[in-house]
């Protein structure tokens, strides 16, 4: 499913347009649309009283055409006009036609007719601004929207749906003015907005529903941004034959693992296992390998040599180049710690890696990286880069409000000057490559939040890419695969006391699931 700018938007109606889809035919089915939507989820509306607050733009023309639809469908239907609409505008005639009440807020002095149409109703649909915002939010505005909040908290039963978009959340980056209603549900229009895949858009968009305005699909088809699908994901998984041995599915040698984190070489050596790599090789401390072999007995070692404190020696990056010619992808970071002989045997192994290797870098290794000027020109090949978003904003040299201030633009950008596939890890993950192209993961679990998940999401990927798949592609479904897996631990075991290992067990369930599907 493509997603859309407030900007993208208008290009892809006027593109609607000029193959014959008028203005007025989008919104009338927008209207359409979204009346059944909210019919569906009320469970029909026969006797339901639905204020529906009406704004200046097309937004609100939309929201007119919606109350009209409802009134046929039964319901007693208020529209309140935040402001003037055109005298051209059929909205507001069809609307008092069908039945459809019709209050101004020019002619509600002390506003005291909006008070009382909020006491009295079921539902309020929220249509005054939508994408088209370009105005403060004040006066009868902020009035009306801060009056959904107000009497959503005097009445929890009362539904609250947006049109299209909250309004004032943006439909770009998500920022929110402090008037944004909390939504139950949002009825987005052809195209899911940027805006409600973060942080503020779950809190304020509630329960995301996208409707079919009948807009072309020639219309949408050259837009880069779009969600993760069972689909594609099922069709991107890398092929598998009965005549195959452990050659023929890739070798992943990792760089992982420290006295103090030595699970996080566990974790990743087993998602790449899971994920179907057919060798998976650790390269660690000795002291750490004799753990690990009992847990991970399907796991090769690499042992290299450290020092009698337990640290690694740098000019180990010597053996592991010399062995890396020999593996598809090259994994480093999990849990290799703060330690400046860490940073620099995996610095000097990174910068000096073949490009016939591929090269998946996370957590610790991160940070080596943003202690290095111009990081980016010591790796001239594209490789996938896994950072959450303080690790995003120590590799950008800004703040960590400032990379969720526009994290899409953000990531885009530097995924092109960098030339680096990107993994922005947080509740709704986004991955970008350094074409242009941004895929969206809408699959927020709290049980996700603990401990080692990255680990395992670095594995699974490191394990695709071994398989053959393109960095941008292994990235993408390594991310699907991996919230798939949480997911179905969390409907086991709910969302607290999850654990990573729980998703490492559950992820060929998940891939079995994708195929069968």
């Amino acid at each position: 499913m493509k997603i859309v700018t407030a900007s993208e938007m208008r290009q892809v109606e006027s593109k609607a347009g000029k193959s014959g889809v008028l203005a007025e035919e989008l919104m009338r089915n927008a209207g359409k649309a979204v009346a059944q939507q909210m019919k569906h989820i009320m469970g029909g509306v026969v006797g339901k009283r639905i204020l529906v607050l009406v704004g200046p733009g097309n937004n609100g023309g939309d929201g007119l055409f919606t109350a009209s639809l409802l009134r046929q469908e039964g319901a007693e239907v208020w529209a309140y006009l935040c402001a003037s609409r055109s005298v051209d505008d059929p909205g507001p005639r069809e609307a008092m036609c069908q039945g459809v009440l019709v209050f101004a807020s020019a002619d509600d002095r002390d506003w005291s007719q909006m008070a009382r149409l909020f006491t009295e109703c079921d539902s309020v649909l929220d249509a005054v601004f939508g994408t088209g915002q370009n105005r403060q939010i004040d006066g009868v505005y902020r009035l009306a929207l801060l009056s959904i909040t107000k009497h959503k908290g005097l009445r929890p039963s009362m539904s609250v749906f947006a049109l299209d978009i909250p309004s004032g959340l943006s439909p770009d980056n998500g920022q929110a003015d402090l008037s944004c209603p909390q939504a139950d549900y949002t009825i987005t229009l052809g195209c899911p907005k940027r805006g409600l895949f973060t942080e503020n858009g779950v809190k304020h968009a509630g329960k995301v529903v996208t409707v079919d305005i009948g807009i072309p699909i020639e219309a949408i088809k050259d837009l880069s941004c779009e969600e993760l699908g069972e689909l594609w994901a099922r069709a991107t998984l890398p092929s598998r034959f009965p005549f195959a041995n452990k050659g023929s599915f890739g070798k992943v040698l990792a760089l992982a693992g420290s006295k103090e984190y030595v699970g996080a070489a566990c974790l990743c050596c087993g998602g790449a296992l899971r994920a179907g790599a057919g060798r998976v090789t650790l390269a660690g401390l000795r002291s750490v390998q004799s753990v690990l072999a009992g847990i991970n007995p399907e796991v090769t070692y690499l042992s290299l040599q450290e020092t009698v404190g337990g640290l690694f020696i740098p000019e180990n990056y010597k053996t592991l180049l010399d062995v890396a010619s020999g593996y598809d992808v090259f994994l480093v970071g999990c849990g290799l710690g703060p330690t400046e002989e860490a940073k620099t045997l995996a610095l000097k192994t990174v910068f000096r890696l073949s490009q016939e290797c591929k090269l998946v870098v996370d957590a610790d290794a991160l940070n080596y990286l943003s202690s290095v000027p111009k990081w980016w020109m010591r790796i001239p090949q594209d490789a996938v880069l896994t950072p959450h978003v303080g690790e995003m904003a120590r590799l950008c040299g800004i703040s960590i409000d400032e990379v969720k201030k526009d994290c899409f633009e953000l990531l885009r950008k530097k995924a092109a000057e960098w030339n680096k596939t990107i993994v922005l890890k947080d509740a709704i993950s986004l991955i970008a490559s350094p074409r242009g192209e941004v895929r969206v993961n809408n699959c927020p679990n709290a049980g996700m939040a603990s401990a080692g998940t990255g680990d395992v999401l670095a594995g699974v990927i490191a394990g695709l890419a071994a398989q053959g798949l393109a960095l941008f592609n292994a990235a993408c479904l390594g991310v699907y695969l991996h919230s798939c897996a949480g997911s179905a631990v969390r409907l086991k075991m709910g969302d607290m006391g999850m654990l990573a290992s729980d998703v490492v067990a559950e992820l060929p369930y998940a891939i079995k699931r994708l195929k069968d599907n």
